[in-house]
């Protein structure tokens, strides 16, 4: 099998990640806000990585810079998971 090839194969687009730190604090508040009832490790870790991170990362390249943006993506996607729990 030949070597991926960046451009061929491998798309680089720019991203927002979590360091361990900040995906820590993220799972701290969610656990201290979110009914236990509500909520699990596997939960928590899908909101993360199924809801929030591809909020943030679908800004496009002219806001992706911009923090104010990425919270308006985070705002966005929890009040969709508030009304649909409702």
């Amino acid at each position: 099998m030949d070597p991926l090839q960046l451009g061929k194969n491998i798309q680089e687009v720019p991203v927002w990640g979590l360091d361990s730190y900040t995906r820590r604090m993220i799972e701290i508040a969610l656990k201290d806000r979110v009914d236990a009832t509500r909520r699990n490790e596997s939960s928590v870790r899908r909101f993360i990585e199924k809801k929030l991170l591809p909020a943030i990362n679908a800004e496009s390249p002219d806001h992706d810079h911009n923090i104010n943006c990425a919270i308006d993506a985070i705002i966005e996607v929890l009040y969709i998971i508030i009304l649909s729990s409702s």
